[in-house]
């Protein structure tokens, strides 16, 4: 039930009536809807958010336009006028918010779900919620003392957006890198990546539809230039496909924690997400389409309670409280799109027109870390991966990624066994895979990257 004003009418401003209404007269209603919004949220724009009211009325929205979408589609036809003021109408209600500042110095706006830069066709129904989920084994998640589930600054400090609105990152006047400048690789001088991850055995054919994993989050140390980031890979390789097809190249999806300077201005660990559909060749994006160009597709975030590019807290600390992140990335059958999930939260999805290879599954599935360092003729390092101590050292000190499962054909979560652990520098980053009752399959990987000397 939708809640009402004080004047009898519904949120929208007008008397509530049975039956449809179609052509002029829906725009006409629309359009007196728009003005109606546009005076009742000029007096209230000294507020940060909206009432309980205005939360309903934008989920509303968004819902009557996928509907309308759907209704006209059917009928052979597409109404973009009405699609215009709807859109109009939450554009409306987006109006009555402020910018609010986060201690990080993140300064953060909640904008309409259709307004995203993802959102590339007014016309385009945007799937709310998934229709379905992987199955879950009881008591895989077995925690140990001295752990604890990290959240986001932004869930700590504001809570949330109002329905029908996502939160967005924008750069404040402190965080004075240009993203644009620094992800544009036709000026970033010649880099090295260097990894330390578990792989599962390729998959033929290729068989997995998601994976969970559980990671602890720090605050690396990290040179100018350069990147540490944690994360799980959900790839299919293309080996299955015809070789020089576009469904022969790699295609990723990749989300983890990250701290990187060059990108945020800062040097926090803040959730990330990526994807490529052509091998990092012309297509993929960092977050919201951070480094792409306007009107690129990419993710498409529906959740008003996670920040994707925001920073995590609390992180872990040597010996002490350790702070933990859960990811499942998994794909709704029905939809055909790749959903993320943050702890609980369903905060959005990769649409399955993005990839080739990875349209319907994966064939492999990677944890572990990843620093990049920049060859411009001064030296890097000290760049640490994960806690910047060696994986040996074990609980409380390494870096972990625990409960490493994956999502079989039957839509059910697995342990993953049978892994292979990889490093490509083994004096700077070790990893070590392991598996206990409690923890499934796990790792311990990290380093300080002082014994490297990096050259090309």
């Amino acid at each position: 039930m939708r809640p009402a004003n004080a004047a009898g009418l519904d949120t929208l401003g007008t008397k509530r009536h049975s039956g449809r209404l179609t052509g002029s007269s829906c725009a006409s209603v629309l359009l007196s809807r728009l003005l109606i919004l546009t005076t009742l949220f000029t007096a209230a724009a000294s507020s940060v958010y909206a009432t309980a009211a205005d939360h309903a009325t934008s989920t509303d929205l968004l819902r009557t336009r996928n509907h309308r979408y759907k209704q006209t589609r059917s009928q052979g036809r597409v109404n973009s006028d009405a699609y215009l003021q709807l859109d109009r109408l939450a554009v409306a209600i987006q109006a009555a918010k402020k910018t609010v500042t986060l201690s990080d110095g993140d300064l953060v706006s909640c904008i309409p779900i259709t307004k995203q830069p993802a959102v590339t066709d007014s016309a385009t129904p945007i799937q709310l919620e998934p229709s379905m989920v992987p199955s879950k084994p009881q008591n895989r998640n077995g925690n140990r003392k001295g752990s604890k589930q990290a959240s986001q600054r932004f869930a700590l400090e504001v809570g949330s957006c109002p329905a029908g609105t996502i939160p967005v990152r924008r750069r404040s006047p402190d965080q004075t890198t240009a993203e644009s400048d620094q992800l544009d690789s036709s000026s970033a001088p010649v880099s090295i990546h260097e990894h330390a991850y578990a792989s599962t055995t390729i998959a033929h054919p290729p068989s997995f539809k998601g994976t969970e994993v559980i990671l602890n989050v720090w605050e690396p140390l990290v040179e100018p230039h350069c990147f540490s980031l944690a994360q799980l890979w959900l790839i299919n390789t293309g080996l299955a496909f015809p070789y020089n097809s576009s469904d022969g190249l790699l295609n990723t999806i990749e989300a983890g924690w990250q701290v990187f300077p060059d990108l945020y201005g800062d040097n926090h660990a803040r959730l990330f997400i990526y994807w490529t559909g052509d091998d990092y060749q012309e297509t993929g994006c960092y977050n919201l389409n951070q480094g792409c160009e306007a009107g690129s597709l990419g993710f498409i975030q529906v959740s008003n309670k996670v920040l994707i590019g925001g920073s995590v807290a609390p992180t872990s600390i040597v010996n002490s409280t350790q702070y933990e992140i859960k990811l499942q990335v998994f794909k709704d059958d029905i939809s055909g799109n790749w959903w993320l999930q943050f702890n609980d939260e369903f905060v959005g999805y990769w649409p399955r027109s993005l990839f080739h290879s990875l349209k319907d599954t994966a064939d492999a599935i990677d944890w572990g870390g990843e620093v990049i360092v920049y060859n411009d003729n001064s030296p890097h390092m000290h760049t640490n991966m994960g806690s910047g101590e060696a994986s040996y050292l074990g609980y409380k000190k390494a870096a972990y990624q625990r409960n490493l499962q994956y999502v079989g054909t039957d839509n059910a979560l697995h342990i993953a066994t049978g892994l292979e652990a990889v490093t490509e520098a083994a004096l700077c980053y070790g990893i070590m895979a392991k598996s206990s009752k409690y923890w499934g399959s796990f790792v311990y990987y990290g380093g300080s990257g002082s014994c490297c000397n990096f050259s090309l």
